[in-house]
C-alpha cells in the first residue's frame, strides 16, 4: 500500500478515547487546537467516565462545533474497543491518534503530514519527552524502551521487530486512513496501538521521526505508562508483579496469523511465509509461557516450558532483556509453588 495521493493540504483527524481524564484533559485539546497546522476534525469517545470529563468534553464541543464531535458510549467497552470507534468515526485522509494527558508539539501535526508525503509511508511515529505530573522532563520515551530507530529500515525489519515488541507508542501514531479497513474492528485481545502497527508493517511502508513532538505525562491514574527505566527496576518490576498480574495470551497471536494467511501477496508488502514463520514460533513461546502462570499445572510442568522456550530459542528472541533475561527470571521465580 502506497500512501494516499499526494496531497498539498491533505484533511487531517484526530482521534481521542477518553475515560476519567478531566485533570488533564483541557492541556491536551488545547495542544492539539494550536498546532501549527490545525486538524479538520476532532473526534472523541468517551468510555462512561465517571468524573467531570463529559463537562470538560460538552465545554470544548460548544466553543469549537465545527471541528470537534464527542460521541458518549452508553456502556463501558474499554480502552480498545473506544479507540477501535472513535477511528471509525473520522473521515480525514489522515488520522492522529491521541490519548487524553499528554501535550503536543506545536509542529506534531506539520511535521508528520510532511515526513508521510515525503517517505510514501502509511504510517508515521516519533518520539516523545517523559515528563512528571507538573511536566518535569524525565527523559525521552525511546531510551525507556532501549529502542534505536536506526537499526531499522527495510520492511522486512520492521515486522520483524515488530513481532517481538511494540515499541510504537499509540499517541504519536498518524496513518493513512486506508489502514482503517485493514485494522478495523481491532481485536479486543490486542492493544490498539500494537495491532495498528503491525498492521500497518505487513502492508506499507512505517516512517520513525527522530525528534520528540510530545510530552507523555506519567502520572497514576493513566491506563498506560512508560516502561521501568533501568534493568535493575525492571526486574524488581517484574518479580513484584507475579503471575498474578501476567496472563501470555498466545491466542490473539494466533488471531494475528489468520489474517496473515488470508491476505492475498498483492495486500501483502513482503512474504508471507517469513511472517507465519515467526507468529508461529511466537504462539508456542506464550503457549509454554501460559502453562507456568495457569492455576494447576506442577512444578515439572512449568520447568519442562520453560526448558522448551530456552532451548529452542525463543527467550532471546521474544522476551525482554538482554537475551531474555528479563522474562527467563520472572518465568523461573513465578515457576515454584
Amino acid at each position: 500500500m502506497d500512501m494516499v495521493d499526494s496531497k498539498t493540504s491533505p484533511t487531517v483527524s484526530v482521534a481521542i478515547a477518553t475515560y476519567n481524564g478531566e485533570d488533564y484533559l483541557s492541556e491536551q485539546l488545547d495542544s492539539i487546537l494550536n498546532q501549527s497546522r490545525s486538524p479538520d476534525e476532532i473526534i472523541i469517545t468517551d468510555d462512561c467516565s465517571t468524573d467531570r470529563t463529559p463537562d470538560v468534553l460538552s465545554h470544548y464541543e460548544a466553543e469549537y462545533p465545527d471541528i470537534i464531535s464527542v460521541f458518549e458510549n452508553e456502556e463501558n467497552v474499554g480502552v480498545t474497543k473506544n479507540f477501535s470507534k472513535s477511528i471509525q468515526l473520522t473521515s480525514g485522509d489522515l488520522i492522529f491518534l491521541s490519548d487524553q494527558d499528554d501535550v503536543w508539539s506545536q509542529d506534531k501535526i506539520k511535521t508528520q503530514i510532511q515526513t508521510m508525503y515525503s517517505t510514501n509511508s502509511v504510517l508515521s511515529f516519533h518520539n516523545s519527552t517523559l515528563v512528571t505530573e507538573d511536566k518535569y522532563d524525565i527523559g525521552d520515551f525511546w531510551s525507556s524502551l532501549v529502542f534505536s530507530p536506526t537499526s531499522i529500515q527495510e520492511s522486512e525489519t520492521w515486522i520483524s521487530s515488530l513481532l517481538f515488541r511494540n515499541f510504537i507508542q499509540g499517541a504519536t501514531i498518524a496513518m493513512d486512513h486506508r489502514l482503517k479497513k485493514q485494522v478495523l474492528p481491532i481485536p479486543e485481545q490486542w492493544e490498539h496501538d500494537y495491532y495498528i502497527a503491525l498492521k500497518a508493517a505487513l502492508v506499507g511502508s512505517i516512517s520513525v521521526i527522530n525528534k520528540e513532538l510530545m510530552m507523555y505525562r506519567q502520572h497514576g491514574n493513566q491506563v498506560t505508562g512508560s516502561p521501568a527505566p533501568d534493568t535493575v527496576m525492571k526486574i524488581h518490576n517484574a518479580l513484584q508483579n507475579g503471575k498474578e498480574n501476567y496472563n501470555p495470551d498466545p491466542e490473539k497471536w494466533v488471531i494475528l496469523m489468520k489474517e496473515v494467511e488470508s491476505m492475498s501477496e498483492d495486500e501483502l508488502r513482503l512474504p508471507s511465509q517469513p511472517v507465519i514463520d515467526i507468529l508461529e514460533s511466537r504462539i508456542r513461546f506464550e503457549r509454554n509461557r501460559r502453562v507456568i502462570y495457569r492455576g494447576g499445572s506442577n512444578y515439572t510442568i512449568k520447568t519442562t516450558s520453560i526448558a522448551k522456550n530456552l532451548l529452542n530459542g525463543r527467550y532471546s528472541q521474544f522476551g525482554y532483556g538482554p537475551f531474555g533475561l528479563l522474562s527467563t527470571v520472572r518465568d523461573i521465580i513465578s515457576s515454584f509453588p
